[in-house]
């Protein structure tokens, strides 16, 4: 018998600091599963507890471990949406993913948290893409209800001549290789300092915000146009 219980001691002593492998000899984690042949049509995956929404509201949480996982089988309370759900030590959390393969995301991708590059790995913004952008629309929030003193711009003519506008290249390895044209933020940041913005190393100018001042001076221009041609028919 003492032999037996210190087999058995020993047994856990190693199970207890090895990793484990399920359908591999060699595993890379704690727990490493593995499924070594797979036949079409043949079921496999690691399933995870179902619980309606109101089960995981009502589940009792004291000493819940945090990083426990359930799937939500239907919604109740915080539980908005069915889903993978983890507990992060004190709330019921949404757990999202998405799987890239070459580029392509095969899974809806939702970051509550953090910041998000591509073709940078040091983000300065929620999404900050080092490239070009293709889509077919750009919609702002500009609901009047989102907005408070809310005030008609002056006149921008005389602050819009003191901008230049350029044509110029990126430097070698920085951004696109094409000819661009646009405006020095340096320059900008005098004039409108709100449209411009600094990621700690260089700074950038918000093209969509100067599109209410370039609409401000046309207003503007029609109204000497339209003085100009009344005093011409005098």
């Amino acid at each position: 018998m003492r032999k037996i219980i210190q087999i058995l001691a020993l047994f856990l002593v190693n199970f207890a600091t090895a990793q484990v492998g399920i359908g591999n000899s060699e595993p890379k984690a704690t727990l490493d599963v593995n499924k070594t042949s797979y036949v079409i049509g043949e079921q496999a995956g690691i399933a995870v507890t179902q619980l309606s929404g109101l089960q995981i509201v009502n589940m009792n949480t004291a000493g819940l471990k945090a990083g426990t996982l359930v799937y939500a089988t239907s919604t109740s309370g915080i539980i908005n949406t069915v889903g993978f759900w983890n507990w992060n030590g004190s709330t019921w959390v949404k757990t999202y993913g998405a799987k890239f393969v070459d580029g392509t995301i095969l899974a809806d991708a939702v970051f509550t948290t953090g910041k998000v590059g591509i073709g940078t790995s040091t983000p300065s913004e929620a999404l900050e893409v080092n490239g070009n952008i293709r889509t077919n629309a750009v919609i702002l929030n500009s609901d009047s209800n989102l907005k408070k003193e809310i005030k008609p711009l002056a006149s921008v003519l005389e602050d819009l001549s003191q901008i230049t506008t350029y044509s110029y290249y990126f430097k070698k390895d920085e951004k696109s290789s094409d000819l661009q044209f646009g405006l020095l933020a340096q320059e900008v940041q005098k004039i409108y300092p709100n449209l411009v913005a600094s990621n700690g190393e260089y700074l950038g100018v918000n093209y969509i915000q100067l599109i209410p001042v370039l609409i401000k001076a046309i207003q503007e221009l029609q109204v000497e146009v339209n003085f100009l041609k009344e005093q011409l028919k005098e």
